[in-house]
């Protein structure tokens, strides 16, 4: 008995060395030198793996394959500008700061690029700048998520080899990004909310000019976010801008105005916030919260935040000498991590939210898109003639409807907000410098190829199907609608999209982009979605390719632009 207990203590002894230098969950994969210093990292795909590569994009819509062979504990470029290593709030904060929550919302995520996050959290975060690390599992059921042994195999690994005090919470129904975050803001203890992304990875000093900002008066501090590879994983530095959205509730990138960019490094204000990562005040953040609690999902949460931000007195910032690198894939269709999209956009089940011990039951049978997006407008737009407006660029939302306001109007009031005229002629003039055009589409009528010039893209009113036929003149199956939401639309709520084989088909609508965003090129004239360009082959069968100047099969023009 001695000899065996002595073997089964030298086999633990041995899987605890192994596990202390393991990078993953699913096998030693990792290469050492591999995308060290945030470098691209290139590795040829033996034959072997091609399944598994292949698979990897389709599920992830990044490569995958690789980033289960980057180092969890690798090296990355310190891209501050060398003035932020002079300025005082490293010694003159430090003392007054309270320590921060910081937390983690993920679903399905690869297992190898969340564990990279934390890792890079613990890593470079002082201890003294967060007093706990909350994780939100919104009920994932992919892969390893499905099974009970690998989750708590997981958390095991989080609590004995990134952070030990790691709170890990397992939502057992999907709530989505905006009650999850609600969520965590009722559990956290600490006296500032730091949220994240799961697949991001910080860099040294990212954390303080955030809180010190936030110790300033500042409602929400965001860092630059640099861009993640999704071919290489490589850290590339991306330039400083302000975003903005349009009447069509778009966002958009500008530049910096003049005394912003003569005033670098120093923060410099927003008008809309991309929540990847920011920080808060924890109590401030729940006030937000109340007033108004009926959105659902993640739609809406970036221009919700923005407008409470702004038309309660706070101010946005973004902190150049703050620098995450985020890992975004081009094609939308990540978001089906998320969840089916088309399920996503028309949700009918019942959802628990968990606050503290107490189960608050909701009814959903809704478009929560929609009527998040029409919430905000009806809450926040307090001018008729804007509300209008958007409505006219968004014409969709006239007949949604935003449910119970009573309750949110009654905090609005409560807490003194200020016009959203307010805002858009002080923090967004942008806005009222766009005129607007009245018109609900950006084109509509026959789309016709420009290859067979007597062709145009028409849908079987039975099949749904897309095919190439004659041009006829006030022909219902021919009549699109390119529309501010980047849809091809037909037929009411039907909208073309990319099928995974890269073939053309119709679905319901579902108003989150992905494969039902289009881009129209009119120099070109290419149609453009998921960066490929529609095309059609001899036999006139419509698919998606890369896109080539000299190909007269992808030319396309609207009847009606506008």
């Amino acid at each position: 008995y001695v000899t065996l207990i002595l073997c089964i203590l030298l086999i633990l002894r041995m899987q605890h060395k192994k596990l202390e230098n393991w990078d993953g969950l699913m096998g030693s994969l990792t290469q050492e030198d591999l995308g060290q210093n945030g470098t691209a990292a290139w590795l040829s795909v033996p034959s072997s793996e091609i399944v598994a590569y292949t698979q990897g994009w389709q599920r992830y819509f990044y490569n995958a394959w690789l980033a289960e062979r980057i180092p969890l504990h690798r090296s990355l470029p310190d891209y501050r500008d060398p003035r932020c290593l002079k300025y005082n709030y490293h010694e003159d904060t430090s003392r007054e700061l309270s320590p921060a929550s910081i937390v983690v919302v993920f679903r399905n995520e690869q297992v190898m690029v969340l564990l990279r996050t934390l890792t890079s959290l613990v890593a470079r975060t002082p201890r003294y700048l967060f007093k706990e690390l909350i994780l939100v599992d919104d009920c994932s059921d992919w892969g390893p998520w499905s099974d009970d042994q690998s989750v708590r195999f997981l958390d095991a690994y989080i609590r004995r080899y990134i952070y030990p005090k790691a709170r890990i919470f397992h939502l057992q129904e999907q709530v989505g990004l905006i009650r999850a975050r609600r969520y965590a803001a009722a559990v956290a203890t600490g006296f500032y909310l730091v949220f994240l992304d799961a697949h991001v990875e910080v860099t040294n000093g990212w954390l303080l000019p955030l809180l010190a900002e936030c110790l300033n008066g500042v409602g929400v501090a965001t860092p630059v976010l640099d861009r993640l590879d999704e071919q290489t994983l490589a850290y590339h530095r991306v330039q400083e801008r302000r975003d903005i959205f349009d009447w069509s509730l778009r966002r958009h990138v500008v530049p910096l105005k003049r005394n912003q960019t003569r005033e670098l490094p120093q923060p410099y204000e927003l008008p809309f916030i991309r929540t990847s990562v920011f920080a808060i005040n924890t109590k401030w953040f729940q006030m937000i919260l109340d007033i108004d609690g009926g959105l659902l999902g993640f739609g809406g949460a970036e221009l919700q935040l923005s407008l409470a931000a702004w038309q309660t007195g706070a101010r946005i910032v973004r902190v150049p000498c703050s620098r995450v690198g985020h890992l975004e894939p081009r094609s939308q269709d990540y978001l089906s991590r998320y969840g089916n999209l088309r399920k996503l956009g028309n949700i009918q089940n019942r959802v628990s939210l968990g606050i503290r011990k107490k189960m608050i039951p909701l009814l959903v049978h809704i478009s929560f898109i929609f009527q998040n997006l029409k919430r905000i407008l009806e809450i926040w737009v307090d001018i008729p003639d804007m509300k209008s407006i958007f409505y006219q660029y968004l014409p969709h939302l006239k007949t949604v409807s935003p449910g119970d306001l009573r309750m949110a109007r009654k905090w609005f009031a409560k807490c003194d907000c200020e016009s959203f005229g307010v805002f858009a002629y002080l923090v967004m003039p942008e806005l009222l410098q766009t005129a607007p055009r009245h018109r609900t589409a950006l084109a509509y009528g026959r789309i016709q190829s420009l290859g067979s010039s007597s062709k145009c893209l028409t849908i079987d009113k039975k099949s749904k199907r897309i095919d190439l036929k004659p041009c006829k003149t006030r022909s219902r199956t021919q009549n699109w609608t390119f529309t501010f939401s980047r849809n091809l639309q037909i037929n009411g709520n039907l909208c073309a999209e990319v099928a995974p084989n890269l073939s053309l088909r119709t679905n319901n609508c579902h108003y989150l982009g992905g494969s039902q965003e289009w881009q129209y090129d009119p120099g070109h004239h290419y149609l453009i979605s998921n960066n490929k360009c529609l095309e059609f082959n001899s036999e006139l069968r419509l698919f998606f390719a890369p896109c080539k100047k000299s190909n007269k099969r992808q030319r396309w023009f609207f009847r009606h632009p506008n």
